[in-house]
């Protein structure tokens, strides 16, 4: 191990780490909001994603940019599976699209989390999930960085 370097603090062992940012990627239509939604209700009720054990149960936010009748049948779908009821899970579920890149935007959903986690004690979500990342990133160019590049500028100052 590098000298100084600590040891990799999981929020689910051998897959997902605590306090960093991680990104799904695939072929469209291979199961990507599946695996999120799995992972964003065990991570929400502690249950076990796959054999491997959650470390952190807490709350989730799930931004969603499409598909709401779909999610909520995915949902329902993942609540039968693990014969789990989500309706007092700690899992909060965005009612539109986000457009990240747009500055206002993006302090309006961070606004928005700030709340809940007020309301509910002071609990610092687990994970927060951006579904999918096409559909939140409002008009700029997912694959050009000038957009962000403005955005980190305006956020920096």
């Amino acid at each position: 191990m590098v000298k100084g370097a600590k040891p990799i603090n999981w929020l689910i062992k051998g897959f997902l780490e605590m306090d960093s940012l991680s990104l799904m990627f695939g072929e469209p239509a291979c199961g990507k909001s599946f695996a999120a939604i799995d992972l964003a209700c065990c991570v929400a009720t502690g249950n076990e994603w796959h054999g491997k054990p959650v470390k952190r149960q807490g709350p989730v936010f799930y931004i969603a940019g499409e598909g709401f009748n779909g999610l909520s049948r995915r949902l329902m779908a993942w609540q039968v599976a693990h014969g789990y009821n989500l309706r007092n899970a700690p899992i909060y579920i965005s009612q539109c699209a986000a457009s990240l890149t747009d500055l206002g935007n993006a302090r309006l959903v961070s606004a928005s989390i700030e709340e809940i986690v007020e309301e509910t004690g002071g609990v610092i979500p687990s994970m927060i999930v951006i579904d999918t990342l096409a559909r939140n990133f409002g008009p700029a160019d997912e694959n050009a960085t000038r957009g962000i590049e403005k955005m980190a500028g305006k956020i920096r100052r």
